[in-house]
C-alpha cells in the first residue's frame, strides 16, 4: 500500500471509505497525508480531523508506538522535491496483512494466519482518549494512564479553569509567565507524540537550534529529536501550537 502526493503530477493516493459494503460510494471518512510542514497522516470524518499520526521521526509515526520492533512489515516514509509517501510491505512474501476504516471511523490492521485460514486483528487507531484529534489542546499533554487525562506542561495554566476542571481540555493551556528567549531552554519530555507539524521544518543538528531562537522574538511551539534529521520549530507567532502532547504509553 502507498499513501500521498506526487508532487510533480499533483496526484494523491489516499484511502476513502465506502458509502456501505455494497456501496463503493464516496463516504464520510478519508485517511490521507497532510503535506504541509512536517506531513503526516490523517485520519478525518469529513473536512473534521479524528485522529493523526504523529511526525515520521525517521523510524516511525511518532503517534504510533506500536511500529516500534515491528519485523514482520516493513514501512517507508519519503518526503523531496517529486513526492511524499508512506507505504508498507511484509519482510517475508508469504504473509498478508492488510488495513481498512470501518463504518465507525477506526483504523484497523489484520494479518493473515494461514493454519486456521483466518484474518487476526493486529492494531488499530484510535486505540484510546488521548489518540482523539486535539484533545488536550495547545500546550496540553493527554496520559491515558492518568486521571484527569490532561494536563499542562511545566510552566502553563489552563487556559479556561472552568471547562478544564469539567474535564473538556481542548481549549488547552496558556503560558504562565511571559516567554524569555534569552533564558527559555528545551525541557526533555520522554515517549511524547509532537503536535502536529503543519508550520515546521527540520534541522539536522542540535546546535543549529539555539543560536535560531535568539534571533527569533516570537515561537509557537518547539522540538528536538534525536534521530538523524530531527523535527524543530515552528512558526514566528505568538500564538500556541495548533494540537496537543500524547503520552506514548509504550
Amino acid at each position: 500500500m502507498r499513501l500521498g502526493w506526487d508532487r510533480k503530477t499533483g496526484v494523491n493516493r489516499f484511502m476513502w471509505l465506502w458509502k456501505s459494503g455494497m456501496d463503493p460510494g464516496s463516504g464520510s471518512y478519508t485517511f490521507k497525508m497532510n503535506v504541509d510542514g512536517f506531513p503526516e497522516i490523517f485520519l478525518s470524518a469529513g473536512v473534521k480531523p479524528v485522529y493523526r499520526s504523529g511526525p515520521w521521526n525517521e523510524k516511525r509515526f511518532s503517534g504510533v508506538p506500536e511500529m516500534k520492533g515491528v519485523n514482520l512489515i516493513k514501512f517507508e516514509f519519503e518526503n523531496n522535491y517529486n513526492e511524499v509517501f508512506y507505504s508498507y510491505e511484509m519482510a517475508n512474501k508469504s504473509d498478508y496483512s492488510r488495513l481498512i476504516m470501518t463504518s465507525s471511523g477506526t483504523l484497523r490492521r489484520f494479518t493473515w494466519i494461514e493454519s486456521s485460514k483466518t484474518w487476526n486483528p493486529y492494531w488499530f487507531a484510535p486505540r484510546d482518549q488521548c489518540n482523539e484529534y486535539r484533545k488536550c489542546g495547545p500546550w496540553g499533554v493527554c496520559d491515558a494512564n492518568a486521571s484527569p487525562l490532561c494536563k499542562c506542561m511545566k510552566g502553563f495554566r489552563p487556559k479556561n479553569q472552568q471547562v478544564w476542571d469539567l474535564r473538556d481540555g481542548s481549549d488547552g493551556c496558556v503560558r504562565s509567565s511571559e516567554m524569555d528567549c534569552g533564558s527559555d531552554e528545551f525541557r526533555l519530555m520522554k515517549n511524547m507524540k509532537l503536535p502536529e507539524g503543519s508550520k515546521a521544518f527540520i534541522l539536522c543538528a542540535l546546535q543549529h537550534v539555539r543560536p535560531l531562537h535568539r534571533k527569533l522574538p516570537y515561537w509557537s511551539s518547539s522540538s528536538y529529536s534525536s534521530s538523524s534529521c530531527s523535527t524543530s520549530s515552528t512558526s514566528r507567532s505568538s500564538r500556541p501550537a495548533s494540537g496537543s502532547c500524547t503520552r506514548d504509553p509504550c
